[in-house]
């Protein structure tokens, strides 16, 4: 990979990048926010108070520019861009914790409801998930997640007739996520006009923490760009989770 370079009066020639106006004006503790690199740059980068005023924008394409103007972005070499890094940066102040059970069952809608057969599903269904879903609310928690009551569950594997999955949750699109007959979890993804099943490696209690947590991701979304601290602390959260999940949710943003 060729990368542009320019002159740098203390470092020489140097590739480029970035930063706005308030973090090349020599300040410190500042904040530190990365984008993706552009191929032969450095990120762009931005401080804590561009960083939220971003979030009070409507996200226009013309707000886009006037935040870009009051940013005033700058060009900076590469060696002064990581010591601008290393004055600035400070601890990410995102929410993105990974909750206990015990605090998300808080979180779940309940619902009382008649008492439902233990005929009406199957018996190899995980123990955890039968228990947990007897007074429990069909419900959206993230994009990707819409928690089926069991009497919703039921209805909808009753119309699959299908005797080896068990379909317990929906995304807010078309995809879905179903146990196995070995209680694996599964998601099949909708692609093209084709459903791509994907073995998880979770089970139903590590399923509820990765649902809070996109749903953190999503109100994350709607306030900010998306940075490389928010990427760093998705994984660090979803390492938590489970270590498998790093790799199925690597492109998530």
């Amino acid at each position: 990979m060729n990368m542009e370079l320019i002159d740098c009066a203390n470092h020489g020639s140097q590739p480029f990048g970035v930063v706005c106006g308030h973090l090349q004006s020599n300040g410190k503790k500042l904040g530190f926010h990365e984008q993706e690199a552009e191929e032969g740059r450095k990120p762009d980068a931005w401080c804590n108070d561009c960083h939220e005023r971003w979030q009070l924008m409507k996200q226009s394409e013309k707000e886009r520019e006037q935040w870009e103007e009051v940013c005033n972005f700058k060009v900076v070499c590469g060696a002064c861009y990581e010591e601008i890094k290393e004055e600035n940066k400070t601890a990410n102040t995102f929410d993105l914790e990974v909750l206990t059970i015990e605090k998300l069952l808080n979180q779940l809608s309940k619902q009382e409801y008649p008492v439902i057969l233990a005929q009406s599903f199957p018996s190899w269904l995980p123990e955890a998930y039968v228990q947990m879903m007897s007074n429990i609310a069909t419900q959206v928690i993230s994009i990707e997640s819409k928690l089926l009551s069991m009497e919703d569950a039921i209805q909808v594997n009753l119309d699959r007739d299908k005797t080896d999955e068990w379909v317990f949750a929906t995304s807010i699109a078309k995809d879905y996520w179903t146990f196995d007959i070995e209680q694996n979890i599964m998601y099949y993804e909708q692609i093209e006009e084709h459903f791509v099943p994907k073995k998880m490696n979770i089970h139903f209690n590590q399923w509820l923490q990765l649902c809070f947590l996109l749903q953190k991701l999503d109100h994350v979304q709607e306030k900010y760009l998306i940075t490389i601290a928010l990427q760093e602390a998705l994984q660090e959260s979803l390492y938590i989770i489970n270590p498998s999940l790093v790799d199925h949710f690597k492109n998530i943003i």
